[in-house]
């Protein structure tokens, strides 16, 4: 359920052994060059205020972390 009145996304990655959400910070610092350092697994689109989303995911075990694609809220409150 988005409870803000900004849209968000909620983009699920996979965090693989020796990397971190911080990672991906640098790489988007560094301009997004060569292959992000975490793995899109899946997650939805644009989900509005007061919306919510399902969708099925099939997770293998592991470290995961989800996310708001939106750049800005990525950094303020997007885990």
């Amino acid at each position: 359920m988005n409870r803000g009145a900004e849209p968000h996304e909620m983009d699920f990655y996979r965090i693989p052994p020796g990397r971190s959400v911080e990672d991906l910070f640098a790489w988007m610092d560094a301009g997004e060059q060569g292959p992000p350092p975490l793995e899109p697994v899946g997650g939805g689109g644009d989900f509005h205020a007061e919306h919510e989303e399902w969708f099925p995911l099939d997770l293998a075990p592991g470290r995961y972390v989800i996310l708001c694609g939106i750049t800005q809220h990525m950094r303020d409150d997007g885990l």
